[in-house]
């Protein structure tokens, strides 16, 4: 295979196409399967069948063969083994198919710095919100409690929400409803991932509640998440078949999806963000279509959508400065210098003060008798003077 690729194929592995916008390379797309999930715009035009000359095809296959014609190139960012950052760093693996390898890792390193700002900001929050991940298995009648790193690492990094999941020695997915309301009893939010046709087509969320059981006459338990209406879904952004675009998406945008959280569980930060992928499943609030997104047009401007700047709002505060080797020499010289001036000064004062208070002994005569006083001094007083 010739490097850079002058024509791909993509296979199954839509999650590639915004990877694609962000280096500029939706011209270099010839062909896209299973195009009606597709959500981005900029691939209005590609076929679903490849032409003659693809020289690569990329797919969600676990084995890359680059000595075939096509060559097969995998790519996993949709791996939920991965954390956020992880999955975007696919990026630069991407760009090196592209010799585009400074490009892929200034964008991923401006990526890496949104993230970490924002999650620095928030790092020190003085309360945390519960969230359940969930996901309905209709093959199974079965109910996941989502807990991959990637969910694990998302949540821990907004710094105002935590993972609700089971221990590590329990099993996330449930038949038994019962045993799925004892964990969701502690939900104080519930973000959703049940694909919608398994909701139907009227009334979803009445719908998801008789799913998992949530009603008067099964549930025993007052579930915080259903008296506040905090049900979410990630299905804010659709292209026009009704497909969520945050599968596809949101690996490369880790900094929007992370602000997602942010403004969902504390909207006080960055209060004039807009939901990219979140909606209230409850109160069924408006879906976008992602033909307005303007990747195609200006692709590096959405990168502006997660900008941050650093704020001390929850600062810890900073631990004792702990002293080097030197600084405790030179502390203990010090001690020892001070120690013997205000010795040497005590012992000054001291002979100072027993100086001053010196007194002379005299001794003291012996005791006259009072008879023999009073005759020496009548004698004194009749002597004649001369």
């Amino acid at each position: 295979m010739n490097i850079p690729i002058e024509r791909a194929s993509v296979d199954d592995v839509l999650d590639i196409l915004p990877f694609m916008e962000l280096l500029g390379l939706q011209g270099k797309v010839v062909a896209i399967t299973n195009k009606t999930s597709v959500t981005s715009p900029c691939y209005n035009n590609v076929p679903d069948t490849p032409p003659q000359g693809v020289q690569a095809v990329f797919t969600n296959q676990t084995r890359t063969d680059l000595g075939s014609s096509p060559a097969y190139v995998s790519f996993s960012a949709h791996d939920n083994s991965l954390s956020p950052l992880e999955k975007a760093s696919w990026l630069v693996y991407l760009g090196f198919f592209f010799d585009l390898e400074s490009k892929a890792s200034l964008i991923f390193n401006n990526i890496v710095n949104s993230y970490n700002c924002h999650k620095n900001n928030l790092a020190n929050a003085p309360s945390q919100t519960s969230v359940a991940w969930t996901q309905y298995n209709s093959a199974t009648n079965s109910w996941t409690l989502l807990r991959d790193r990637y969910y694990q690492q998302l949540m821990a990094d907004t710094g105002v929400a935590k993972l609700l999941q089971p221990n590590s020695a329990q099993s996330a997915e449930f038949t038994s409803k019962a045993e799925f309301h004892v964990q969701m009893q502690h939900a104080d939010n519930v973000i959703d991932q049940t694909p919608l046709e398994d909701l139907g087509q009227n009334e979803q969320y009445q719908k998801w509640l008789s799913l998992g059981g949530f009603t008067n006459e099964t549930d025993i338990y007052n579930e915080p998440f259903k008296e506040q209406k905090r049900v979410f879904r990630m299905d804010g952004l659709t292209n026009t078949n009704g497909f969520s675009d945050w599968p596809e998406r949101s690996p490369v945008r880790p900094d929007l999806a992370l602000l997602d959280m942010i403004h969902l569980f504390y909207p006080e930060y960055n209060k004039d963000y807009q939901f990219t992928w979140v909606r209230n499943f409850i109160t069924q609030s408006h879906q976008i279509e992602a033909s307005s997104y303007p990747a195609c047009t200006n692709v590096l401007a959405a990168l502006t959508q997660a900008s941050c700047t650093a704020n001390d709002q929850f600062k810890a505060p900073e631990p004792p400065k702990k002293l080097s080797e030197g600084d405790k020499a030179g502390v203990s010289v010090g001690a020892i210098v001070f120690f013997l001036l205000a010795l040497g000064a005590a012992i000054l004062l001291f002979r100072r003060y027993r100086r001053r208070t010196r007194h002379r002994f005299y001794q003291m005569q012996e005791p006259e008798s009072w008879t023999e006083m009073d005759a020496t001094k009548d004698s004194q007083q009749t002597l004649p003077s001369r």
